[in-house]
């Protein structure tokens, strides 16, 4: 039965068929069928060869953990939009936004109809040597004729559909889902037409627009000691006129438990959302650096806490560009084309890792462990409602990672890196409200946090 549900939204095409690939190469092994029956088959023998190359990557790369024979896709001509002489392309701008959150697009600017995948494309133009303006503007159209459920209509109807069901823009937005989909039909397009070249076997993996790893984070409830939203005694839950101002006096009262909570935050990165008058929002992030304290003197550029990683998780921890130039103990990744649920996430940095002798256990993410096997630095995903739907009011919701070591991983850290700092910093956002008369405010606090374990 689940089979013949999940070939039938592999025959629907576009995000059916997606999602349904997905589901099923990401199955735990132990709870995976034996054998495929003939509709599972037949539906995989469709995506594969279909326009999509997303989709088709998906298949074939399923199709080889049953040894399941796949046809190659037929060479098709290369469409002839991909041939005109097109304006330069406007410079990437991020659309502004309605009071609602619904961005104000420009239905004649590309980079406005894609999403994050104007980037993406212009990648793909450039190795098949084609003008960017014309394979923007060819995956505009793509994107602009998508008869998805959700995405017919155009980014209002979409949004419309959205507020009937009390959700928000951060997951999934109007552009980034016919973007995503035009981004697969291009990249089957360049293919088929051998735009491409000699070209990788599964193009979708190799351009980083796949990621199998991030969505088996599972996530875990909030520790208790991990403290909520600090408001002042006696505020009125209407009045969020000193939100901003109050971030001062909630890094204190942050601070202490941070440093009394175990096991040990190496780093974290959490966003909170209160549905109090004007939707206030925080975000908590703990940084820890290491080395000897420069005299003042010295004006030397600041160190990073954190590398960033532009590169799906299926990388960690062996991608070759992060380079370590700071020593940084995390890496801050960032999901930028892979359609993960959750854009950004911090682990131990890999180098960090070997130099403490720690090796990455392959069958759970983001976990290191010491020679005797037992874990020293893991990262957990603590979860507390949806940031993307509103919650029930005077409610907050979360969504915190968190790099964390055990007893023992937190001496081996000390002995290997000296002098360990850690920073709180505590950034409140007010929306700007029109009905009001106010713009946007923004504060940001920090507290270093008591040394010890």
């Amino acid at each position: 039965m689940i089979q013949t549900i999940l070939a039938d939204s592999i025959t629907q095409g576009g995000w059916a068929c997606e999602a349904a690939l997905l589901t099923l190469i990401t199955a735990p092994e132990d709870e995976r069928a034996s054998d495929m029956n003939a509709e599972l088959v037949a539906a995989l023998r469709v995506a594969a060869t279909e326009t999509d190359g997303i989709s088709r990557d998906l298949a074939r790369r399923f199709a080889r953990l049953y040894d399941i024979e796949l046809e190659k896709p037929p060479h098709r001509a290369r469409p002839a939009a991909y041939g005109l002489a097109l304006p330069p392309l406007p410079e990437r701008t991020v659309p502004e936004e309605d009071r609602h959150g619904t961005p104000h697009l420009d239905l004649h600017n590309p980079r406005h109809m894609l999403g994050p995948f104007d980037i993406a494309l212009q990648m793909l133009s450039d190795i098949s040597g084609l003008e960017d303006s014309s394979v923007l503007h060819r995956a505009a159209s793509v994107a602009r004729s998508n008869t998805d459920r959700w995405t017919e209509g155009g980014h209002r109807a979409h949004a419309q559909r959205l507020t009937s069901r009390q959700q928000r823009h951060s997951y999934r937005p109007w552009a980034y889902m016919v973007g995503r989909r035009a981004v697969g039909t291009v990249l089957g397009e360049l293919l088929d037409a051998g735009a491409l070249g000699d070209a990788p076997t599964l193009p979708a993996y190799h351009f980083g627009l796949v990621d199998e790893q991030i969505v088996t984070v599972e996530p875990q409830p909030l520790p208790e000691w991990l403290p909520p939203i600090w408001r002042p005694e006696g505020t009125a839950s209407y009045d969020v006129d000193n939100w901003c101002a109050e971030a001062g006096p909630a890094a204190e009262e942050y601070a202490r438990a941070y440093a009394a909570g175990r096991p040990y935050v190496l780093a974290e990165y959490g966003q909170w959302r209160s549905l109090e008058w004007g939707r206030p929002e925080e975000e908590r992030r703990v940084r820890t650096t290491h080395g000897h304290a420069l005299s003042a003197a010295f004006l030397l550029p600041k160190r990073r806490a954190w590398e960033p990683f532009h590169a799906e998780v299926d990388r960690y921890p062996a991608s070759r560009s992060l380079d370590w130039s700071d020593k940084e103990l995390v890496v801050h990744g960032h999901e930028d084309w892979t359609d993960a649920p959750h854009r950004d996430w911090l682990a131990l940095h890999p180098a960090a890792g070997a130099e403490l002798g720690w090796h990455h256990d392959p069958r759970e993410l983001f976990t290191w462990r010491g020679e005797d096997g037992q874990w020293r630095a893991r990262t957990v995903l603590l979860v507390r409602g949806q940031l993307s739907h509103q919650p029930p009011r005077h409610a907050t919701c979360t969504e915190t990672w968190q790099v964390q070591l055990s007893e023992s991983g937190y001496a081996e850290l000390c002995s290997a890196f000296s002098r360990l700092k850690r920073t709180l910093a505590v950034t409140r956002t007010l929306p700007a409200s029109r009905r009001r008369g106010r713009p946007e405010e923004r504060q940001t606090s920090r507290k270093e946090l008591a040394r010890g374990v």
